[in-house]
C-alpha cells in the first residue's frame, strides 16, 4: 500500500475561520472502496491509537484477530485484513496484508501527532465569553462540523446526521478533548464473540436477519 499525507488548507463557510487540516492520499484507494480513506481520516486520535495497539498485538501474535469501522467494516487476523462495504450488503472491497494496514494506521498516528488541526483565524478574537457574567469560559463544544459558545442545555445541535462526522464531536475544557462519541460500531458476527446459535437467539430476540458470507454469519437489520 502506497500512500501520503499532507497539510491541506481552507476557508470553513460555516464557522467563517480559516482551518488546516490533515489528509490521507492513498494510491489506487478505488481498489479499497468509497469510504475506507474517509474511515482512516474519521478515527479519532485516542481510537486511533488503540487500534495501533491492537494490531501489534494481532501481528505478534498475542491477539487473534480485532475488528474496527464505521463506514467500513475491517476484521483483522494476522496475515490479513478483510475490508466489507457495510452499504453493499456485506460485499467484500479488498483483502490487504495486515502489516500493511498497521503501517498506514501507525504512520496516520505519528503524523496526526505531529500535525494537529490548526484554526488560523480563532472564533470570536480567540476568546468565548459568558455574556451574563462577562467572565472567560475555559470550555468549548464542537459538534463536528462547527463550534458553539457554552451558555447552557442543548437540544437538536447536531448539524449533521452523518455519524462519521457527529463522531467527530467533542468539548474542549483548556487544552484536554473530550469526545462524545468514544466507541465505533460492533458488528453482531461468528467472526468473534459469538456461536451461530447465539446469533440466531439474537437475531429471533430482535427481529434481525442473519447471512452468511465466506464462512462467517452476521446478524443486521
Amino acid at each position: 500500500m502506497t500512500y501520503k499525507f499532507e497539510k491541506y488548507s481552507y476557508f470553513d463557510e460555516i464557522d467563517k475561520l480559516h482551518k488546516s487540516t490533515s489528509r490521507i492520499l492513498i494510491e489506487n484507494h478505488e481498489d479499497y472502496g468509497d469510504h475506507f480513506t474517509t474511515e482512516i481520516t474519521n478515527l479519532n486520535f485516542d481510537y486511533l491509537t488503540e487500534i495501533v495497539t491492537a494490531l501489534e498485538k494481532i501481528i505478534s501474535g498475542d491477539l487473534q484477530e480485532y475488528d474496527f469501522g464505521n463506514q467500513v467494516y475491517i476484521e483483522c487476523k494476522k496475515s490479513t485484513s478483510v475490508i466489507f462495504e457495510l452499504f453493499d450488503y456485506w460485499k467484500i472491497i479488498a483483502e490487504v496484508p495486515t502489516i500493511e494496514l498497521y503501517e498506514l494506521l501507525r504512520d496516520w498516528k505519528d503524523y496526526l501527532n505531529k500535525n494537529p488541526t490548526i484554526i488560523i483565524e480563532p472564533l470570536n478574537s480567540k476568546k468565548y465569553f459568558d455574556t451574563a457574567e462577562n467572565k472567560l469560559l475555559d470550555y468549548i463544544f464542537f459538534d463536528g462540523v462547527k463550534y458553539h459558545q457554552f451558555t447552557g442545555n442543548y437540544e437538536d445541535w447536531l448539524s449533521s446526521s452523518d455519524f462519521s462526522i457527529l463522531n467527530n464531536s467533542y468539548v474542549k475544557s483548556r487544552d484536554k478533548l473530550i469526545y462524545l462519541f468514544k466507541e465505533n460500531l460492533k458488528v453482531l458476527s461468528t467472526f468473534r464473540y459469538y456461536s451461530k446459535e447465539e446469533l440466531e437467539l439474537a437475531a429471533l430476540q430482535y427481529h434481525l436477519k442473519v447471512r452468511e458470507e465466506n464462512g462467517i454469519y452476521y446478524a443486521f437489520k
